[in-house]
């Protein structure tokens, strides 16, 4: 494959694909995403630091994810219809 490059800040690309416009670079750019990657802000304006935000909402969302496998896994005992 040859020389490659790495945008330098990811979270300034727009995803605009000019990089890619050109037809001299189609065949020389792959426009993609890391799929293992996701990256969000917390910002806190109150009591909780952003760490105890984002620990208590793992939490909250571990528990909704038991509760659909569980669901999912067993739907006559949650009353629910797949």
């Amino acid at each position: 494959m040859g020389k490659s490059a790495v945008v330098k800040d990811a979270s300034r690309c727009t995803t605009c694909r000019e990089c890619i416009r050109p037809e001299k670079f189609q065949d020389k750019v792959f426009l993609g995403k890391q799929k293992d990657v996701f990256e969000f802000t917390v910002e806190s304006l109150g009591i909780y630091k952003p760490e105890e935000i984002v620990l208590e909402a793992i939490s909250k969302l571990k528990e909704k994810a038991v509760f659909w496998h569980e669901a999912i896994s067993n739907p006559q005992e949650h009353g629910t219809q797949i």
